[in-house]
């Protein structure tokens, strides 16, 4: 009888994101949880938060948290300060990136001089990188030629140079230091298929292994919901949860409410965790709120359990691949999506694809004041809400961080369990 190989891996995942960035943040935690689960040894080298919970507080492998704090550092815009503050905040780190201050300097001194201590002392066979920012790679871009056999993924959570918001000078940087990744990499994972032929367009590497990795939820799916008829008094409950922010914005979202007349008034509209960012009309203050930030769990319970119709709002930036790390957690917990975006990129063909939810133009406030009434009009007769199990289920965060174990194991090392 032959022996089966032993497929599992030391891995060692560096990032430098706050755990706030909940999208980003969500990602890496289910890398490192479900890697392990796989049966691999993984540590993290990560972001020391310095006013909040850090990657060690919410994770059970060993976690080197690296400090970036300095006399001079950027603000993080964590969508929870007034509107004035917030605005005060962003000029100040606008002033720092015109000046070209480095946002994360001692971060990747300090992550370099600890990673390559680690290299050199424990038998690592990965190092996944994450971006954005480029911080993280730009450390292992260092550190690649002295530890040539350990195999590096490059996480791209976001473009590169392929970005519609650089301006030339931070193009220009950008594509020199994607060029350095794609020549040094050995696999390249981004979240979608899209950004992932962006990479490939930019790429002379022949042996570069490319893979999607799309982002997911992490709770017990709901497949299938009946809702009861209801009654014409009774008000029909849509949120959104998170922070508006750059141009995701509801302005079309508010000029579709006023297209409504009448029937806006059918409507409680809530804005969860939005406390900055975005003024509310004065003759829509009855119908739309803002509420203060839920923890993690609450906000699933609440997507499951609270409302009748979640909003997902993404502007027609001009990128392509955008999902939003919403749709994910919005497409499991049984309550229809409202979803007011790009009507040809990956977030809405995913919601037709599962039958999770609606999607209207968010360029074009009648077709989202149509989608708002025809959902309203459905949900008062009573909704029976059967998604597509098996797109929903291939969703879930184990599911995806299983082709990048796969990825791992069968195509980087080429061995089989």
């Amino acid at each position: 009888m032959i022996a089966k190989k032993n497929t599992s891996k030391k891995i060692l995942i560096v990032s430098c994101i706050s755990t706030d960035k909940q999208s980003a943040f969500q990602r890496i935690n289910g890398f490192v949880s479900y890697l392990s689960e796989f049966g691999h040894d993984v540590e993290v080298v990560a972001l020391k938060s310095n006013n909040g919970p850090s990657f060690s507080d919410f994770m059970s492998v060993p976690v080197h948290d690296i400090s970036n704090k300095g006399y001079i550092s950027y603000f993080n815009l964590t969508g929870r300060d007034c509107f004035v503050v917030h605005k005060i905040k962003a000029a100040f780190n606008l002033v720092l990136n015109i000046t070209g201050f480095e946002r994360y300097k001692k971060w990747k001194i300090e992550a370099e001089r600890e990673i390559r201590m680690l290299l050199a002392s424990e038998n690592f066979d990965v190092v996944i990188s994450s971006y954005a920012p480029e911080a993280a790679h730009e450390v292992i871009l260092k550190l690649k030629s002295s530890f040539p056999h350990i195999k590096w993924i490059a996480d791209m959570r976001d473009e590169m140079s392929h970005s519609p918001y650089l301006k030339p000078r931070q193009q220009k940087k950008i594509y020199k230091i994607e060029q350095d990744i794609l020549n040094k990499a050995d696999a390249i994972v981004s979240v979608s298929k899209p950004i992932i032929d962006g990479f490939l367009e930019n790429s002379r590497n022949p042996d570069l292994i490319f893979g999607e990795i799309r982002n997911g939820y992490n709770y017990e799916p709901i497949l299938y919901k009946k809702v009861a008829p209801r009654l014409p008094s009774e008000k029909c409950r849509l949120a959104f949860l998170g922070t508006f922010y750059g141009d995701i914005i509801p302005n079309t979202l508010f000029s579709a409410i006023k297209i409504l007349g009448d029937n806006s008034c059918c409507f409680d509209i809530k804005f969860i965790g939005t406390n900055s960012g975005v003024l509310i009309p004065n003759e829509l203050s009855a119908i739309v709120t803002k509420c203060e930030p839920i923890a993690y769990d609450d906000a699933i319970n609440n997507m499951k359990y609270k409302q009748d119709g979640l909003l997902l709002i993404l502007p027609n930036s001009g990128r392509r691949g955008v999902y939003s790390g919403k749709v994910f957690e919005y497409m499991a917990s049984g309550t229809p999506i409202l979803g007011i975006l790009d009507p040809t990129d990956v977030a809405a063909d995913l919601i037709k694809e599962s039958c999770t939810g609606y999607v209207a133009d968010f360029n074009c406030p009648d077709k989202i004041a149509e989608m708002l009434l025809s959902f309203l009009e459905q949900w008062r007769l009573g909704l029976n809400i059967r998604v597509n199990d098996e797109v929903v289920l291939n969703h879930h965060r184990r599911s995806q961080v299983s082709k990048l174990n796969n990825l791992i194991v069968k195509e980087i090392f080429n061995e089989h369990r």
